[in-house]
């Protein structure tokens, strides 16, 4: 998985990649055929994927990609600025 390796992972058509569980190319939309998942490292770690999908096949070209991991830590620091105020107030509420 993205979270576990901290790669980015592209798939040109979910409908026959076979690292695509049966399971999860069922739940997905019926209309998505490619998919991009980037990881958003916060703090060193892995702490969301950045996920993109399309109704057309290999719609992600090289420089697509390149240009959506250039954005990726961008992505990562607006999230992690947004969880600021939720990691604050659970901090306050466990030290009381």
């Amino acid at each position: 998985s993205i979270a576990a390796t901290g790669e980015p992972r592209y798939l040109p058509d979910i409908t026959i990649a076979s690292t695509v569980p049966a399971s999860r190319r069922k739940n997905a939309s019926p209309d998505v055929r490619s998919w991009y998942g980037v990881p958003l490292f916060i703090n060193g770690r892995v702490s969301a994927v950045l996920q993109l999908d399309s109704t057309c096949v290999d719609a992600f070209n090289e420089d697509d990609r390149l240009a959506i991991l250039s954005l990726a830590p961008a992505v990562a620091q607006a999230v992690g600025r947004a969880l600021l105020p939720a990691a604050a107030e659970q901090l306050e509420s466990s030290a009381s």
